[in-house]
């Protein structure tokens, strides 16, 4: 079940509910505030890096409305997971909107930055705060979906804390595949 409101009613009762709310409401607030960014710097004359994303779909997102309406999702499914109100529902809907937007963004010709080796190739690579955080709520998400698929509730603190070991896991991950493709990168295997 998605909402059961006897247990949300006890899940605001319950010890943990102050570092829940705490947890996820933190977590919301970081994902709006790096939306805002790539938002603003979406404009309608943009040149795409071909065969991306951006390229096919990139023109629907670029006028005002249309980013009004993304932050406005992003804004709305964060309050939702925050107050643990359909918390799997609101999580996906956030990952959803914000993965779409990086990935728009980063479709851009101007966003992120292409650096070139000594031997002439040339690499792209994206804002890494725009990467660690989708893994993140990719994390979080997998982790909340897992924890109601194993029946603690939508509600339950068990819940929150897959949430927050799935992202306290994603970082280090990161910073691993991070390291590991810069080493391969340049020939230090």
């Amino acid at each position: 079940m998605l909402f059961d409101w006897a247990a949300w009613q006890h899940s605001w009762n319950a010890p943990h509910s102050t570092s829940d709310l705490v947890f996820r409401s933190l977590f919301a607030v970081i994902l709006a505030v790096a939306s805002t960014g790539p938002l603003r710097e979406f404009n309608t004359a943009s040149s795409w890096r071909a065969g991306t994303v951006g390229a096919r779909i990139g023109g629907f997102l670029t006028p005002a409305w249309a980013r009004v309406a993304l932050f406005c999702a992003v804004l709305l499914s964060g309050g939702a997971f925050a107050a643990n109100v359909l918390a799997p529902v609101a999580v996906a809907v956030m990952t959803a909107c914000f993965l779409l937007l990086a990935t728009v963004y980063l479709s851009q010709e101007f966003a992120g930055t292409v650096t070139e080796e000594d031997d002439g190739s040339r690499h792209f690579t994206v804002h890494h705060h725009l990467h660690l955080l989708g893994m993140a709520a990719l994390a979080i998400t997998a982790t909340g979906l897992c924890a109601a698929a194993a029946g603690y509730g939508a509600t339950s603190h068990r819940a929150t804390v897959w949430m927050a070991q799935g992202l306290w896991g994603t970082i280090p991950a990161h910073y691993f595949v991070s390291a590991v493709s810069k080493i391969r990168k340049r020939g230090l295997r």
